[in-house]
């Protein structure tokens, strides 16, 4: 049979549909007869759309076939078997009376130029499809249990109604749950007692199956993001089980419900497997409540956001894994149909295997818009040959340390103002307006670390962080010894604030700050600070004794060794054993005997302590968690240590240590002048300090070596006190000129 060849599409708006003429499952392989038409927008034929994983690489080959009819006899069109078994199960479900949007065939997938124009239609294409028929892949039990599950919850319930009541009013009912006692309005009590009927009724949630469904590779994948939220009507099909999309949002606000109420009341010590569990669906859960906040702001709120925002949105690691997509330039691609289409929107070239060309011409339209796109240049990064300042959209990227979250910078370094960032033409450098603050003279050897054996959310290493809080202090206090430096002179209670800003970027502060009084906050970091600088040093002690009991260090502790460890003189031992030997040889044997027990109460105090070590080690990362609270005998140890169980467990202390763990990698740094900062792993010696303007945080750059002076590299981002809100960029001191990033 003849190879299909694609018409090209020569009117703007028109695309392609597939019409399933006949399916044959008998054959091997099955025989699957369509059609292709053109349709046009904006008033195209009613068709579905059908959103899949696709599953294969970049270099991989379609291999199964499908037979297209034309005017002139069938056709042979290949394609990837993910997609063949996708349309065997759409068509035994009975989705057959529409026409179809499917993207691997209504796009000629060797053409870049029918790419080029019907990749930016796809917004509106899956935006007027009737429905989309979202395939998660082949059944399992697991996955026929769960669909199940969802559909019984979902019957004579009222999940269906819950599950629209917005966000805020569904807390009042969810602490309900929590805590059935308190007083609530009626009809919160209502609900109330609706939900708790339907949990006793199903008080075990299939937590494994819910981990089978949701863990589905299509729930991480980038291109499917704009066709499940563009489509009003979406339904779930996994093998042959079906369930419509709120009726799995509303699976999702049943097991928040669920463990709210399991919460209360468990009792004794819960397997860590199970806890292992439950966290895995809170953070699967997250990923797809994103989903639905997308689908919920496209269709009942503000609407499309610009395609700078939507590429940060979709692009940064948040919950910790990178949503997937096979070609690096669909990152930016694949994601245009959420965005609205303006001017930025409008300069976005669609192209293939240049994904390079495509970041460095994406990267110099949205530095016009924001001059903290050069917090997004993290590094490593995974594209060979990108400009220093150029985001690589395809590595793994994470919130810059001066934001809140995604669009909430705490600084204003770089004030407000200053020339718009441009590309120039001639070197492909950008040029950004800035204010080169010093050089940077020394940098620390302490990086903060996550205890990867803590099986609790608080992540940091308790050791390494005391290292790097006494560096830090360190650092500080030599600067303020600097005439030139901008914390000469202060109190050493100021220091030790600045210390502090040092250790988490500063942000801690800034969210005290937003309920309670400076002195408060100052005083509050102080004890936070030094309780995790404690615990750090009860841990090195602890580690120290434990070293201190090995039996090498044993044996080598002794003041003064018995007289039956040291070797005996050769002559003395020969004229005993010729004078008496028996006695001689009683010497020996007692000798023998004390330095053999010697020998066991050494081996047996260092073996006592190296298993107690071990079963410590051991039930940290796998006892039970236990939910009753702190026991007295904890607390009296907690007191032990001068640790406040009550601090400990503060919402400022929880706050520290978030921002810690999130200054994993940055290492102290001080200028020629005296200015302290903390600077990326990159960093070195020589590395200057600038503030763009109009940007939020410092930067670091370096000399471009072998360039024209005034040429640098970007580094990364950094902090540096005395300039986190714009004091560099005042004017008398501002001595602002143009900074050229290659």
């Amino acid at each position: 049979m003849e190879p299909y060849q694609y018409s090209p599409i020569t009117i703007a708006g028109t695309f392609r549909l597939v019409r399933l003429l006949r399916v044959d499952t008998t054959t091997s392989p099955p025989t699957i007869d369509v059609s292709i038409v053109e349709t046009s927008l904006p008033d195209p034929v009613p068709y579905d759309a059908l959103s899949y994983h696709w599953g294969v690489g970049a270099d991989e080959k379609p291999d199964r076939p499908i037979n297209v009819s034309t005017p002139t006899g069938s056709r042979r069109l290949f394609i990837y078997e993910p997609l063949e078994t996708a349309i065997l199960e759409f068509a035994a479900a009975g989705f057959t009376q529409r026409a179809i949007f499917i993207d691997q065939i209504c796009i000629d997938q060797r053409s870049p130029a029918d790419k080029a124009g019907q990749v930016p239609l796809m917004g509106d294409i899956y935006t007027r499809s009737a429905r989309v028929v979202v395939r998660l892949g082949p059944s399992t039990p697991a996955s026929d249990d769960y669909f199940r599950f969802v559909r019984q919850i979902n019957a004579a319930s009222p999940l269906g109604r819950i599950v629209q009541i917005p966000g805020k009013e569904f807390l009042a009912i969810y602490d309900a749950v929590a805590d059935p006692t308190m007083p609530c309005e009626p009809a919160v009590a209502a609900d109330r007692d609706a939900l708790l009927a339907l949990v006793k009724a199903n008080p075990e949630f299939p937590l494994a199956s819910a981990i089978d469904v949701q863990s589905r590779s299509w729930f991480s994948r980038l291109w499917v993001i704009q066709e499940f939220c563009l489509v009003r009507d979406a339904v779930l099909l996994c093998g042959g089980e079906l369930v419509c999309v709120t009726c799995l949002r509303a699976a999702m606000l049943f097991f928040v419900v669920h463990n709210a109420w399991w919460l209360r009341t468990v009792k004794g010590d819960v397997p860590v497997a199970t806890m292992q569990q439950r966290e895995r669906i809170f953070q699967l859960n997250a990923a797809i409540i994103r989903l639905f906040q997308e689908r919920r702001a496209i269709h009942t709120g503000d609407g499309k956001r610009d395609l700078y925002d939507v590429v940060l949105k979709y692009n940064i690691d948040k919950e910790g894994n990178k949503i997937g997509a096979t070609m690096p330039e669909d990152r930016i691609f694949g994601l245009m149909g959420l965005a609205r289409e303006d001017e930025y929107w409008r300069q976005v070239r669609v192209r293939y295997h240049d994904a390079v060309g495509v970041y460095t011409d994406f990267a110099g339209l949205m530095a016009a818009r924001s001059t903290d796109l050069l917090l997004y240049s993290q590094f490593p990064k995974m594209l060979a040959g990108l400009p220093s300042w150029v985001p690589d959209w395809s590595a793994k990227l994470r919130v810059p340390h001066g934001y809140m979250e995604l669009g909430q910078p705490v600084f204003s370094a770089g004030g407000t103002g200053g020339a718009t960032p441009r590309v120039d033409p001639a070197s492909g450098c950008l040029v950004v307006e800035g204010v080169m603050v010093d050089h940077i003279s020394r940098i620390g050897t302490r990086q903060l670390q996550l205890d990867l054996s803590d099986k609790t959310s608080e992540g940091v290493d308790y050791i390494m962080t005391k290292y790097f809080l006494d560096e830090t202090q360190e650092f500080v206090e030599t600067a303020a010894q600097l005439a030139t430096s901008s914390i000469h002179g202060v109190h050493a209670d100021q220091l030790a604030q600045v210390a502090i800003r040092l250790s988490d970027f500063g942000l801690t502060e800034k969210v005290l700050l937003q309920d309670m009084a400076p002195d408060a906050v100052a005083t509050t970091l102080v004890r936070v600070r030094d309780q995790v600088h404690k615990t750090g040093q009860m841990l090195i002690k602890a580690n120290s004794t434990t070293q201190m009991f090995t039996l090498g260090n044993l044996l080598q502790s002794l003041s003064r060794a018995p007289w039956y460890w040291a070797p005996p003189n050769e002559f003395e031992t020969v004229r005993s054993c010729a004078a008496s030997p028996c006695q001689a040889v009683s010497t020996l044997a007692r000798g023998a005997r004390l330095a053999t027990l010697d020998v066991l109460v050494a081996l047996g105090a260092s073996t006592a302590i190296f298993v107690v070590t071990r079963w410590l080690a051991f039930r940290k990362r796998f006892r039970g968690f236990n939910f009753e609270g702190v026991t007295s005998s904890q607390r009296a140890g907690l007191q032990r240590f001068g640790l406040d169980e009550t601090l400990l467990r503060s919402t400022a202390m929880r706050d520290y240590r978030d921002h810690l763990a999130r200054n994993m990698g940055n290492r102290v740094y001080m200028t020629r002048q005296g200015f302290v900062g903390l600077c990326p792993p990159r960093a070195v010696v020589g590395d200057a300090v600038a503030v763009v303007l109009g940007g939020t945080v410092p930067h670091i750059l370096r000399a471009k070596a072998g360039a024209a002076a005034g040429r640098w590299e970007y580094v990364g981002e950094a902090y540096c006190e005395g300039v986190m809100q714009g004091e560099a960029v005042r004017p008398p001191d501002r001595r602002a000129g143009e900074i050229f990033l290659e």
